[in-house]
């Protein structure tokens, strides 16, 4: 094979990874970012829990 045909199939193999990396994201990260159940509580610099 020749020069030219092995940049389509890189520029293919990128793209194809491309693509599935962004559903696999979409479609997998998502659903694990979703809030849990409880409460957001924020400390302060002296430790003391403000709501």
């Amino acid at each position: 094979m020749n020069r030219k045909t092995y940049r389509i199939c890189l520029a293919a193999l990128i793209i194809a990874a491309m693509i599935s990396g962004i559903c696999y994201y979409r479609f997998v990260c998502k659903e694990e970012a979703s809030p849990k159940e409880g409460v957001f509580v924020y400390r302060d610099m002296m430790g003391r829990e403000c709501v």
